[in-house]
């Protein structure tokens, strides 16, 4: 299995969908590993990792793996085989958010002060639709939320952190910033609408440290998480480095 500076040693395996159990006893047999379900984990992803050599999410079937590189190509062979429960093994790779390249104030545009909403906003038609995402839950996966922000300061919001040590309080910004698009209060308390779905049932996931990075694993867990509360839309705006060539993650994709 290749490796580079952009991975951390681990892998990412996605197993068979209805198989995951037996998919989970083929990794235990190739690897010798020991394996845990993450809705069993309480003391944190990399904790657990250090205690276990696997963590299953089982609600998507993905798994991440702590293993020397023989039990990641014997994991590779495996998954090449007909009819096998493992069916794709990728190095972990470290993720970060999107930089937002603007100096004015989160979900302003050029224009906007005198607007009665922002641009992207007006832009995909929100401002005028009949729909206010009432009713759908909605998955915010990124570096947290400012819990005390006074636009969401008094709302009902789900969170948890997938970030060992992490609290869900976001103090790089990224994360309430794609909150704040995504499902901004229809009437924020300064300046213009800036919110698309302002009335969705936020789920806050921080899959991303404060520095603004973290690892796929992390970020499967908090998909895992949101797929589990019936999410039925989440939000990712995070990426990897990639030179020309490099392909996109399989994984994630299927």
């Amino acid at each position: 299995m290749a490796e580079s500076a952009n991975t951390t040693g681990r892998y990412i395996v996605l197993l068979r969908q209805g198989r995951t159990d037996d998919g989970i006893r083929d990794l235990q047999r190739i690897t010798g590993a020991s394996i845990v379900k993450s809705e069993s984990t309480t003391d944190g992803q990399y904790t657990t990792l250090e205690l276990n050599c696997a963590i299953v999410f089982d609600h998507i079937g993905a798994a991440l793996i702590r293993c020397e590189v023989a039990a990641g190509n014997a994991i590779q062979t495996a998954s090449q085989q007909a009819q096998s429960n493992i069916l794709m093994i990728e190095p972990e790779r470290r993720v970060h958010a999107i930089a937002v390249s603007s100096n004015r104030p989160e979900g302003t545009a050029q224009g906007d002060a005198d607007a009665q909403a922002t641009w992207g906003v007006r832009a995909c038609g929100a401002d005028h639709s009949g729909y206010n995402g009432q009713g759908i839950r909605l998955a915010v996966l990124d570096t947290g939320l400012d819990l005390q922000h006074q636009d969401f300061a008094q709302r009902q919001i789900e969170s948890r952190s997938f970030v060992t040590g992490a609290e869900v309080q976001d103090e790089n910004g990224h994360g309430t910033h794609c909150a704040g698009i995504a499902a901004g209060t229809l009437e924020p308390v300064t300046g213009p609408r800036y919110g698309v779905a302002g009335q969705a049932q936020l789920y806050i996931g921080k899959v991303l440290g404060n520095d603004g990075s973290g690892g796929d694993g992390s970020v499967l867990d908090g998909i895992d998480w949101a797929v589990g509360e019936g999410c039925e839309i989440i939000s990712l705006s995070l990426g990897s480095p990639a030179k020309e060539g490099d392909s996109y993650s399989h994984i994630f994709e299927e």
